[in-house]
């Protein structure tokens, strides 16, 4: 498993707050030594007609980013800083969201076996009341082996595709199928955490989130 490690000691001048509820992204977070405000953004998902993949994160992101920034603004959090996320799951032009029910999963991971796909996640930092904003997309190939039908069955049984778009958790058992892939893992689990930290660092001013002080591990 390849990750970031990241020592941060003052992060007191600002405050990050996550419009997610997702427990892989707090995850994600926390092992980077951050410690954000957890505060869901509920959006109407919809998205413009003819938005690829990459664009569909990032507006998506976007959208619950400033949904959050609108509601901040009325409270006082100083010097925060709002991260809005997006993933999906892209096979063949066709975005594969979270599934419904076990049709709709059994149906995504057979379309997806002994085969490659793309995830993308969009990440929106954002600075509340100002024009500082950062948007970016970060994609990265799996490549999934021949597995059986019955191993799909199973996975589904266990609980563990719902909420996870593509169906699946590389992070899970799941994880035993993939035969590589190409680019962050972490955006694999839901947020690009290296990308982020940059960005933070470079345009959000949190000076002590230090590129020598991030580790990768496998």
């Amino acid at each position: 498993m390849t990750g970031v490690e990241c020592v941060m000691t003052d992060l007191k001048t600002r405050q990050l707050i996550l419009a997610s509820s997702s427990p892989r992204r707090v995850s994600l977070l926390k092992e980077a030594g951050l410690n954000p405000i957890v505060s869901p953004s509920s959006v109407d998902e919809s998205v413009p007609i003819g938005l690829d993949f990459k664009e569909t994160v990032m507006f998506l992101a976007l959208k619950k980013a400033l949904s959050k920034e609108a509601e901040l603004l009325s409270k006082s959090i100083p010097n925060s800083v709002i991260v809005g996320a997006d993933t999906v799951v892209s096979y063949d032009n066709k975005i594969l969201g979270k599934p419904t029910n076990f049709d709709e999963a059994f149906e995504t991971l057979v379309m997806l076996k002994n085969t490659f796909h793309e995830v993308a996640t969009g990440v929106a930092v954002l600075e509340p009341g100002t024009y500082n904003r950062q948007i970016f997309v970060s994609t990265t190939k799996v490549t999934f082996d021949n597995y059986t039908d019955q191993n799909i069955i199973d996975y589904i049984n266990s609980g563990e595709v719902w909420d996870k778009a593509g169906s699946y958790a590389i992070q899970g058992s799941w994880g035993k199928h993939v035969v590589k892939y190409d680019g962050d893992y972490n955006n694999i689990v839901g947020l690009p955490v290296e990308e982020l930290l940059i960005n933070l660092r470079n345009k959000f001013s949190m000076p002590n989130i230090k590129k020598d002080k991030c580790m990768l591990y496998e």
